[in-house]
């Protein structure tokens, strides 16, 4: 199969330049604009109210890409526009990669620095291979799979929540309680003196209660959702909440300084 896009054999820049875009390239800038976004949607499907929270990143993303492209190619003279649309393309995916990168809220000017020189030598590997027609088809097919599968994937959820109820709903991992369907409707009313009359209304009740339930101790478990790990808003929001989980431990409570969301 020839070449969509042949080098150049006259050596010109300028506006001139533009007439050698082609559908090929713009495709390839607009999937690697789309992928990272397309697999956040699909990662983040069950927290996102509505994927227009993210169609102006999404726009915002392409035109800049496109922009790039279009000045990457009336800046050369004989390069591929389709190895420039990559080079356009490991840019604009390199967006949202960067917050994994510095690992900090407000990265400093040396971890700016070091992300764009890794940036400029990934893009430089990926112009040079895109020189090799196989390679560079590869990659531009590469970047639109990576697009595709995950907003199929997102398509063919909503697909498959819509009859459901409710179409949103994260699936749980808690195991499901057991109840003695003659209690189901009892009134139990957990409003009295300690743990004997608790265990006492609940014996009335008809739901089967361990002898020594009233021996053993309340256990109060503290679920702070959607609160990071201390070292983490430290780290990343320079917030210091070694006091607060200080103060938990000396009431004793077990602060687990290690954890990680399912």
């Amino acid at each position: 199969m020839p070449d969509a896009n042949p080098p150049s054999t006259t050596a010109r820049r300028g506006p001139a330049r533009l007439r050698q875009l082609r559908p090929t390239p713009v495709l390839v800038v607009l999937a690697c604009a789309t992928a990272p976004l397309a697999g956040f949607v699909y990662d983040n499907r069950y927290d996102l109210p509505d994927v227009a929270a993210v169609t102006p990143w999404w726009f915002a993303t392409v035109a800049f890409g496109l922009v790039l492209l279009a000045g990457l190619t009336m800046a050369t003279r004989r390069a591929s526009v389709d190895a420039l649309a990559l080079v356009a393309g490991v840019v604009v995916a390199s967006f949202y990669q960067f917050g994994r990168f510095s690992g900090a809220a407000s990265p400093d000017v040396a971890s700016l620095v070091r992300f764009a020189a890794i940036v400029g030598l990934v893009a430089f590997a990926v112009f040079r291979l895109a020189t090799v027609p196989t390679a560079r088809r590869f990659v531009g097919l590469l970047a639109v799979m990576l697009a595709v599968v995950p907003l199929f994937g997102y398509a063919a959820w909503r697909v498959s929540a819509t009859a459901q109820a409710p179409p949103t709903a994260r699936p749980s991992t808690a195991p499901t309680p057991t109840v003695d369907p003659a209690a189901a409707d009892a009134d139990v009313r957990l409003d009295g003196d300690g743990a004997d009359a608790d265990a006492a209304d609940l014996a009335s009740a008809g739901v089967a209660v361990a002898e020594d339930v009233a021996a053993r101790p309340d256990v109060y478990v503290f679920v702070l959702d959607e609160r990071a790990r201390g070292d983490e808003l430290a780290g990343r929001l320079g917030l210091d909440t070694s006091a607060f989980e200080a103060e938990l431990t000396e009431l004793g409570f077990s602060v687990a300084p290690v954890s990680f969301a399912e």
